[in-house]
């Protein structure tokens, strides 16, 4: 668990300096202004996500896939439950924030996926 919390955080650092430059070199309005909530947000539950299924990897294939896909899906909900109402609340940055919470999305997908997959090659061994 240490391991993945120091490359979780890594990961964050490297996405936070690349979206600052692209802050900085984009056009003006290109980046949302939201950026560092957004990336402090999946920080958090890609932790508590990545934390959760850990828990469940007691042995038990049959629990652990359950839990991984329940969070999975109840992270889908709540990622477009936060895209619409920032979407009614903000009408003058959805897009920018829209496609910024996309790429976010799928670098910290990308990496719970590998975490996970290395987590049960090792079990399996």
């Amino acid at each position: 668990m240490a391991k993945y919390s120091k490359t979780l955080i890594i990961v964050t650092i490297v996405v936070a300096l690349l979206t600052f430059l692209a802050q900085l070199f984009l056009p003006e309005n290109f980046v949302t202004p939201a950026w560092p909530m957004v990336l402090l947000f999946f920080l958090v539950i890609n932790f508590l996500c990545y934390w959760a299924t850990v828990s469940a990897n007691d042995g038990k294939p049959n629990r652990f896939i359950t839990r991984f896909m329940g969070l999975t899906v109840a992270r889908l909900f709540l990622f477009l439950i936060i895209i619409a109402v920032y979407a009614f609340t903000r009408k003058d940055d959805v897009v920018p924030f829209t496609i910024l919470f996309f790429i976010y999305y799928l670098i910290f997908s990308i990496f719970e996926i590998l975490a996970v997959l290395r987590l049960t090659k090792q079990d399996n061994k």
